[in-house]
């Protein structure tokens, strides 16, 4: 099993977070309409705005002491998973089992983004999640 260490996100972190979010989120289906110029000025504002948002979390997933290398991010707040990310080598390695199960250990929360992949965990791994992609400070 992967040894893996989740801990808060950094500054230098956020841009990982910011880029990752922002790359994988544009081929989701809710976005296909979206022109490019639209999304990134739209997605960037909304994603910082969720970052900075009190009660948000971003906790990044790693190898135990390691701060340069990340597995993955989580962006969560009280009641929502806003964003989980896994880097394409990591996945279906538990690792963002592990940055929920962290954020929401005994809570489904609400949804507020979801990719193709992450519609497939939804309706596997968290059926009775509630989808609220206004759910958004």
């Amino acid at each position: 099993m992967l040894e893996v260490q989740i801990r808060p996100a950094t500054d230098s972190d956020l841009n990982l977070v910011h880029k990752s979010w922002m790359r994988s989120y544009r081929k989701s289906v809710a976005m296909q309409w979206v022109s490019d110029s639209d999304y990134n000025l739209g997605m960037q504002d909304r994603i910082w705005r969720i970052i900075r948002a009190p009660g948000t979390r971003v906790l990044m997933a790693s190898p135990p002491d390691d701060t340069i290398t990340a597995f993955g991010f989580i962006v969560a707040g009280p009641a929502a998973l806003h964003y989980v990310w896994t880097k394409e080598a990591w996945r279906r390695m538990g690792v963002a089992r592990r940055l929920a199960l962290e954020c929401f250990p005994t809570q489904t929360p609400s949804l507020t983004h979801v990719t193709k992949m992450g519609e497939q965990l939804w309706q596997t791994k968290m059926p009775s999640a509630h989808y609220d992609p206004f759910g958004v400070p």
